[in-house]
């Protein structure tokens, strides 16, 4: 994987992280704030053996200081994009978890370096957890997160400092996901993913407060493809 600087550095020159970054960005804000059931019913609903070649799985990891040297995992969630017809977005969290004790289980394999990069062996835990391929991940942090929440939907959060030990505090952060994800989905299919990423203030969180493991055609070849409006048939939360 690329360092994040090298990575942002050669967007922030061409002056297209903007218009690539938008929509992904905007999945990341509301995803963080949420947290779930990992041994859900849904799994293999939504997580088929075998992956179909018109879906795409992408990890959304919300930590509380990409300046730090090992940031705090807060939450994950998945941004499942479907193109098997029309365009379908599914928005499924995965940590953390209401049971205490899975949850303690699974911090203890989580890990994000300083550079944002999420590390092999979190990634391979989740993915056999979940008996899915994943095919990225985008990483912001609190900084960010709370920048996007009052642009986007004009309201201040406060954020979670670390990694949520608690049932209140997982309730709590679970409660405002399902909210903000669900805002984000009428927001995109009645404005449009370009429209509605307008009011983002992106010099907010450029370059400190994102990274992101997709290369530049990636981005962009996911990105270009949600922006028109309605494109989006479909955009759920699945919170149970």
């Amino acid at each position: 994987m690329s360092n994040k600087h090298g990575f942002l550095d050669n967007l922030l020159k061409k002056r297209l992280i903007i218009p690539i970054a938008a929509v992904f960005l905007a999945f990341v804000i509301i995803g963080f704030w949420a947290a779930s059931q990992l041994d859900s019913p849904l799994t293999g609903r939504i997580f088929p053996q075998k992956l179909a070649e018109t879906q795409k799985n992408y990890l959304l990891v919300q930590v509380n200081d990409l300046e730090k040297r090992s940031p705090g995992v807060i939450a994950i969630w998945v941004a499942i994009i479907d193109r098997s017809d029309s365009t379908h977005l599914v928005f499924l969290p995965l940590f953390p978890n209401p049971d205490l004790k899975v949850n303690s289980r699974v911090a203890r394999t989580l890990r994000v370096t300083r550079d944002g990069l999420v590390a092999d062996r979190t990634i391979r835990k989740i993915e056999n957890r979940y008996n899915i391929r994943t095919d990225g991940f985008v990483v912001m942090d609190n900084t960010g997160i709370t920048s996007i929440s009052r642009n986007l939907f004009d309201e201040s959060l406060t954020p979670v400092a670390g990694t949520p030990q608690d049932a209140e505090e997982i309730s709590r952060i679970l409660a405002i996901g399902k909210d903000r994800f669900t805002a984000f989905c009428t927001g995109i299919q009645q404005q449009g993913g370009g429209n509605f990423i307008d009011k983002i203030d992106w010099g907010e969180l450029l370059p400190a407060h994102f990274a992101t493991s997709l290369s530049f055609e990636e981005l962009t070849l996911e990105l270009e493809s949600l922006k028109p409006a309605g494109l989006i048939q479909t955009c759920e939360v699945i919170v149970d």
